[in-house]
Order: C-alpha cells, then structure tokens, then sequence
C-alpha cells in the first residue's frame, strides 16, 4: 500500500483513473506519497551491500514557482535538521532545476548539489538514481540520470533510450556515497514547497528495484519492487 496525508481539510491526492497521481502543491509536507501505507501494510525496504538499487520516477512539473523531492528516506520522520543526512538521498526540482539532496524540506541546504540540468514544465519528465554497491564493501557509488520524455526503465547503457547522465562531477559533501546497509527505508515524493494556487505535481510511474542487471522486471505503472 501507499502512504499519503489523508487530514480533512488539506489538499488531497487524488487519481486521474488511468495511470496518474495528481498531487497538489500546496506547502511543505501537505501532500506527499510512500510506502509506509494509511492502513499499516508498509513495504519493508531495506537496502543491503553487495547489490544495486534503482530508483525511477516519471512526473510532470507545473509551470510556475514551487518545488518537489523524489527519492529515498528514513521512517518514521524526515528530519531537516541535519541528524539524517547520511541516509536521505533525494532529488529536488526547484524552478525547472534538478538538485540532490540529502534532506526532504528547506530551500537553504547548503549540501545540494546542482546538477545542471533542468526540466521541461508541463510535460513528463523522468529521473533516475543508481545506487551500486556491487562489489559489497558498504559503500554505495551513486549516478543520476535524467530522461527528457516518459521512461520506464533503468538502462543507461543504450543511447535510443534517451537516458542522460547528470552525476555532478564535484561532490563536495559526500552525497553522491551511500553507506550500506540501511533499514526501513521509504521510497516517494514530497512537496517542498508551494507552487501557485491550484498547482498539481503528476506523478506516473514510481520503481525501486534491486538489481535491475540481474531479473527480468516488468515494467507496470506505480509499483515498488
């Protein structure tokens, strides 16, 4: 199951009956989506050295102000205030701009990293984090990769596909390291901050999977491996 905020009176999520979450952007934490599920069924993810993880996402950016993060997080909070940095790795667009991040909230981190890359407004976007830690020495090498179009799949190798490597050359606090073994992990979105009045964030497609190299994945809309 998935988990959103589901208080009377805020903005709710909402599907469009085909494939799309539209999720409203109305302020920092108002309205996000994980695994950790309203009805308690959490998905347990815990990430192990020795394997490789990807994290793919397929959305749409409104046009005008505001700002999203995407990614990896630690229930049962998301702390901003620094206690969590070596665990969160998220992306954040800001203003059409994708950052790094290793907190969820807060415009000021000092720690993002720019990627350089922007992204299209009012059409589907992808991005894509590879977490490797294939050689199992706890260390997790970790590559950013940006897609301009709907793509669902993690092969970077393949130049048709439209996938991009966007990994900052430069990393000068250690985000682009991950260390293994992390437990109870969650996988989602979060809005940062406000967008204008009546602004939606389209989120399509949502995949973490545990070596993609390794197993055959079909590849369906909104699921978490």
């Amino acid at each position: 199951g998935w988990h959103s905020n589901p208080i009377v009176g805020r903005s709710q999520n909402r599907w469009d009956g085909v494939t799309n979450l539209m999720m409203p952007m109305v302020g920092e934490w108002n309205q996000y989506i994980d695994n950790r599920a309203n009805d308690g069924t959490s998905v347990a993810l815990d990430l192990r050295p020795g394997h490789a993880y990807d994290f793919v996402i397929v959305f749409t950016m409104p046009e005008g102000p505001g700002s999203e993060s995407m990614g990896l997080t630690i229930a049962p909070n998301h702390n901003n205030d620094g206690s969590l940095d070596d665990q969160v790795r998220v992306f954040n667009v800001t203003n059409g701009e994708v950052f790094f991040s290793n907190r969820v909230f807060g415009a000021d981190n000092p720690n993002d990293l720019a990627t350089g890359q922007s992204v299209r407004l009012g059409v589907p976007q992808s991005l894509l984090m590879c977490i490797d830690d294939s050689d199992g020495d706890g260390t997790a090498a970790i590559a950013l990769h940006y897609n301009d179009g709907a793509a669902k799949n993690t092969i970077t190798d393949v130049a048709s596909l439209g996938w991009r490597n966007i990994t900052p050359t430069s990393d000068p606090n250690g985000l682009l390291a991950y260390s293994l073994p992390i437990d109870g992990a969650d996988v989602g979105v979060n809005n940062r901050t406000a967008g204008d009045a009546d602004d939606v964030f389209i989120v399509d497609y949502l995949l973490l999977v545990e070596d993609a190299d390794k197993i055959p994945v079909g590849l369906s809309s909104f699921m978490v491996e």
